[in-house]
Formats: C-alpha cells, sequence, structure tokens
C-alpha cells in the first residue's frame, strides 16, 4: 500500500533520479532524505553518517594541520611551572602572610573590652596554611581580601566619634537649660520693692525699673499675639486700684464726677463706708482719665501695666505661671456664673478690699490685684499687636474703644491671666471696671 503510494507521488511530482537513492535492504529507490523505507519499512542511514562519509577527508586534513601547527609554533620553554623559577613567585614566598594586615587594624583590635572588632573575614584571612602559594591568583585573592577598605570600615565602626556624641548629649548643658527655666525668681523676687507715698490721695506706688520684657504670648488668643520685645523707661504705678475713699477725694475737690450705676443713680457702694476700701467701680475712661490728672499722675499705658503685673520672666499671673484660686478674687463658689470654680471659696460674692492677697498674689514689683477683683482702664486705644521691637509704645493714635486689662471677681482663671486684653468705649462703665494710676 505504501509502495504505491509513493510511486503515484514520484510520478505526479516526474522527480528525477538525482533525488533518489537505493535502499540498502530492498535495492528500491526510495527519496534521498527518507528516514525509512516506504517498501520494507527498514530504516535507512542516518544523517551524520552521511555527513561523515561525505566529509571524512576533510576532518583527517583539518585534525593533522593542527597537530603540524601545534609542534611548529610551540615556546622553546614550554615547560612544567615550579615556584622557584619566577622571581615574582619567590618575592612573594619570602614575604610571611601575617604582615598583610596594616598596622591600623592591629590598632584597632588592640582594645580588649572590644571583642567584636575582629571581623570573621579577618579569621579567615590569618590563616591561608591550606593555600598552596605556588598559584599566583591565589595569592592575589589574599592581597585582595587584606585590602585597606576592610580595616578602614573597622576603623569607622570603632571611633572615638560616637563616644563623644554619647558624651554631648549628656552634658550639663540641657540640665542649666531646665534650672533656668524652672527658677522665675531670678529678677522677680518681691524682696526689692521700691515703694513711695503720694501725698494728694495717700496711694502707695511701687517703682518698676527701666529694661526690656516680653509682651503678648504666642500661644495666646488673637489679640494677645505676638509676643514682642518691649523696652520701657523706669516707672512708678499705683500698688492698688484706686479705692472709693480716694476717689470720694477727687469728687470733693469737684475734679471728679460720681460714679453713676445702671439706673444713672450714684453706686450705693460708693456711698457705703464698708466699702471704702474696695475698688471704685462703675467708671468710664473719662472718669478714670480725670482722677489720676487730678492726683497729678496718669493712666498707665498698656506696656507699663502689663510688665508691672507680669515682670520678665513671661509668666501668666502675677504670682507665677500656676494658677492659685487662693491668691486671687475671680469667680469661684461666691460666684453667680455659670462658668463658676467650686473648688475654691474667696469669701467674695463681687469685689475685695485691695490688697487682700498682698502677700500672696503680688507681682515681682509689688504690684496688687493685677488679677481679678476689678478691670482696669488703661491709657491706650484698642488696637492689634505688632511685630518687631518697640520701646514706651503708647497704642494706637485714635479709635472707638479703650484697652481694659487684669480680669475682675466675675471672671474665670483664663480671663485673669496677665497677657488678657479686653476694650469698651470711653464711655462704658459696669460694676466689675475700675483703674490706677501710674507715674
Amino acid at each position: 500500500m505504501l509502495s504505491e503510494v509513493w510511486e503515484t507521488h514520484l510520478t505526479a511530482l516526474k522527480v528525477t533520479p538525482m533525488l533518489f537513492r537505493t535502499c540498502r535492504h530492498c535495492s528500491q529507490q526510495i527519496p534521498r532524505d527518507a528516514n525509512f523505507c516506504p517498501y520494507c519499512t527498514h530504516p535507512t542511514s542516518s544523517r551524520l553518517l552521511i555527513w561523515l562519509s561525505a566529509n571524512i577527508l576533510r576532518i583527517i586534513l583539518g585534525v593533522v594541520v593542527t597537530v603540524v601547527a601545534m609542534v611548529l609554533i610551540r615556546p622553546s620553554t614550554w615547560s612544567t611551572p615550579t615556584p622557584t623559577t619566577s622571581p615574582a613567585m619567590a618575592a612573594t614566598k619570602a614575604v610571611p602572610i601575617p604582615t598583610i594586615i596594616p598596622p591600623t587594624m592591629a590598632a584597632t583590635a588592640a582594645p580588649a573590652n572590644t571583642p567584636t572588632i575582629t571581623p570573621p573575614t579577618m579569621a579567615a584571612t590569618a590563616a591561608p596554611t591550606d593555600t598552596p602559594i605556588s598559584t599566583p591568583t591565589k595569592i592575589s585573592t589574599l592581597t585582595r581580601t587584606n585590602t585597606p577598605t576592610k580595616t578602614s570600615t573597622l576603623t569607622r565602626t570603632n571611633t572615638p566619634t560616637k563616644t563623644s556624641t554619647l558624651t554631648r548629649t549628656n552634658t550639663p548643658t540641657k540640665t542649666s537649660t531646665l534650672t533656668r527655666t524652672n527658677t522665675p525668681t531670678t529678677t522677680l523676687t518681691p524682696t526689692m520693692i521700691v515703694t513711695r507715698i503720694v501725698e494728694k490721695d495717700g496711694m502707695v506706688q511701687v517703682y518698676v525699673s527701666a529694661g526690656e520684657f516680653s509682651m503678648g504670648l504666642d500661644s495666646g488668643w488673637d489679640n494677645e499675639k505676638p509676643m514682642h520685645t518691649v523696652d520701657l523707661g523706669g516707672y512708678w504705678i499705683d500698688q492698688t486700684e484706686v479705692t472709693n475713699a480716694q476717689y470720694t477725694l477727687c469728687v470733693a475737690a469737684g475734679s471728679c464726677m460720681e460714679p453713676l450705676d445702671f439706673s444713672s443713680q450714684t453706686s450705693d457702694r460708693f456711698k457705703d463706708s464698708l466699702y471704702a476700701n474696695h475698688p471704685v467701680v462703675f467708671v468710664d475712661w473719662n472718669q478714670a482719665k480725670d482722677y489720676c490728672t487730678w492726683a497729678g499722675r496718669q493712666l498707665p499705658t498698656e506696656a507699663e501695666w502689663e510688665k508691672a503685673a507680669r515682670g520678665t520672666d513671661e509668666r501668666i499671673y502675677p504670682w507665677g505661671s500656676n494658677f492659685d484660686g487662693k491668691k486671687v478674687n475671680y469667680c469661684d463658689i461666691n460666684c453667680w456664673g455659670n462658668w463658676k470654680d467650686i473648688s475654691y471659696d474667696d469669701g467674695y460674692a463681687t469685689t475685695s478690699p485691695v490688697g487682700t492677697y498682698q502677700h500672696e498674689g503680688a507681682s515681682p514689683y509689688g504690684a496688687l490685684d493685677m488679677a481679678g477683683n476689678a478691670y482696669e482702664w488703661v491709657f491706650d486705644w484698642s488696637g492689634l499687636y505688632t511685630w518687631g521691637f518697640q520701646r514706651n509704645p503708647t497704642g494706637p493714635a485714635s479709635g472707638t474703644e479703650h484697652i481694659l486689662r487684669g480680669g475682675s471677681w466675675g471672671d474665670d482663671i483664663y480671663h485673669i491671666r496677665t497677657v488678657i486684653r479686653s476694650d469698651e468705649p470711653p464711655d462704658f462703665r459696669v460694676d466689675f471696671i475700675g483703674f490706677r494710676c501710674a507715674r
């Protein structure tokens, strides 16, 4: 069946006899590239045998030529290498292996308390006893293993720089910084308080020395920012708020108007002798200014008021930076406000006699009632702070409202801070606003 197929195929293609060869088993003509005979189905000769039979002479000739060439061009010194015949090899053998370690490596391994200085690579390098030095490549391998690069790496690892870094971390400089932060009594201890008495109204004044201080608070409310440096000359300021008894002298002299209450009537407290030593209230800015002028003084500027209250160490309250309800008349359990602090009881529902907290709540310069009791008018018109250094500032040149400082008996602990700022029109009066004078 297969022979008929092949004969039909060959007749159809009309292939010339050059494309055929004779099967060695059945002597039939088969295609030259057939792998088996289509007549007897025996496998034919492989292509490799055919190629070898056709090219055997070429292969033999090539081998002969190669052998002859190797014999003719062989160098005269082609012999078995011996380590002693090479000067470079002899020099290499003459140098002991341990001397390859640089001096810096020995210095690095000197500390007895640092066992980690010698790395694993050093141990492998220091014992080349099994390595034949007759082969130049192996000697060069040892040389690369002991390159100074690895030594310098070990040196940097064990440099004393890290030790000095730890020393700087533990320097006593930071301790001294903490000490300065927690010692606000450097210039504020009220042992150098200087006072005088004004003959006109019998007011005791305290002296605030000249110099710079930080005004405002960067972490405070918007109108308390930014904190800035102010330089003031020396001045005197009233130790307490002006009392009802002292204000009566100005009214009697015809230089001041009586304080009027909400019904435009003379304040009952002003007429009551039980409140003679309480701060005068129900006075507006103009009445406060008139009194200071009559007494030969003037309203303090806002900067003068703040320095007298907080000193030069940026304290939050006149006595320090930690609140203490025992040192101030504020909205405690006796107060009617919803924000009252029921943990303290100062015994006063409204104002208290001036100087009640003379020893506990005094400022660094000895000024009293700078927090709570009654708000106090100051000279300045209301305005925002500006950046930069200022000397003897007096506030904006004009405005519609004047600054009030200090908080009152009706305020919480945040509104009696030394940096708190409020403002009201010049004709505003209420039962928690008073004043003090300066110079």
